[in-house]
C-alpha cells in the first residue's frame, strides 16, 4: 500500500513539475513574442515618421495650430506632426516647455498650442495603419518630461484620456498611463482674456502660468480647466489704513 502511494507521489510530483515547466515555456514564447511585436511596430515607426517627416511645411506655429485644431481632418495629423518636430526644439517633445511665452496679437500661449499637438498626434495617429506604435514613441519621448507628463497626461481631457488608452492596449506600452483626472475640452490653447483675483483663482482651483505662460505655483494667469479660459491675474493690495 505504502508502494502505491509512493508511487502515486511520484507521479504527482512528475506532472507538476511538467506543469511548471510548461507554463514557464509558455510565458517565455509570449515574452519573445511580444518583443518581436515590439521590434516590428518600432520599424514602422520609423517608416511613419520618415513619411512624415517628408510633409513637414515651413509655417508659423499659429497657422499650424490652426490646421491641426480644425475640421479638416485630413489636415490635423499633418500640421499637429509639423508642430511637434518643426517647431519644438530638436523635434523632441519632450522639450515642449520651450516653445513659451505668448503668441501675439491673440495671446494665446505657446507651450498649449504645443501640448495641443501631441493630443491632436495621439489621437489621429492610431487611425494610420501601424500609427499606434509611433504615437507610443511620442508618449515615451514627453514622459521624460515630469513636468508635462504630471500637468498634461496626469490630468487631461475625455478624448486625450481614451486615446492613450487604445495606444496602451494595442501596443503593450508599459507603465502607468491612466489619468488622475479627466477634464476640460479641445483644443487647451486659448487667448487670455478677462481678470480675476488670484485669490479667486486660489478658491476655484484654477492652475495658474508664470511670466512664460507655463504651468506655476503661481503667476501672471489663471487657467480654468473645466471650461478652458485662461485669466490674466490681478493682485490685489489691500489699502493702507
Amino acid at each position: 500500500m505504502l508502494r502505491k502511494i509512493a508511487k502515486a507521489s511520484c507521479l504527482i510530483a512528475a506532472l507538476a513539475l511538467a506543469g511548471a515547466a510548461w507554463a514557464g515555456d509558455a510565458r517565455v514564447d509570449a515574452l519573445l513574442a511580444a518583443a518581436e511585436r515590439r521590434a516590428e511596430g518600432r520599424k514602422i515607426a520609423a517608416s511613419l515618421r520618415a513619411e512624415l517627416d517628408a510633409q513637414i511645411p515651413n509655417e508659423p506655429l499659429y497657422r499650424l495650430w490652426r490646421r491641426c485644431t480644425g475640421r479638416d481632418e485630413s489636415a490635423r495629423l499633418s500640421a499637429a506632426w509639423s508642430i511637434l518636430r518643426g517647431v519644438v526644439p530638436g523635434g523632441d517633445i519632450s522639450r515642449w516647455a520651450e516653445v513659451n511665452y505668448l503668441e501675439l496679437p491673440s495671446e494665446t500661449p505657446r507651450a498649449f498650442m504645443v501640448i495641443d499637438a501631441l493630443y491632436t498626434a495621439l489621437i489621429e495617429l492610431p487611425k494610420v495603419e501601424g500609427g499606434e506604435w509611433l504615437a507610443a514613441e511620442l508618449l515615451r519621448q514627453f514622459a521624460k518630461s515630469p513636468h508635462g507628463r504630471y500637468d498634461f497626461l496626469g490630468v487631461c481631457p475625455a478624448p486625450v484620456a481614451e486615446a492613450v488608452a487604445a495606444v496602451v492596449a494595442r501596443t503593450g506600452l508599459i507603465g502607468a498611463w491612466k489619468p488622475r483626472q479627466i477634464v476640460g475640452r479641445l483644443p487647451i490653447a486659448r487667448g487670455v482674456s478677462g481678470v480675476v483675483s488670484d485669490s479667486y483663482a486660489q478658491s476655484e482651483g484654477m492652475q495658474f502660468l508664470d511670466g512664460a505662460a507655463l504651468p506655476a505655483n503661481g503667476g501672471l494667469y489663471a487657467w480654468d480647466r473645466e471650461s478652458g479660459r485662461i485669466y490674466h491675474v490681478a493682485v490685489l493690495i489691500d489699502p493702507l489704513p
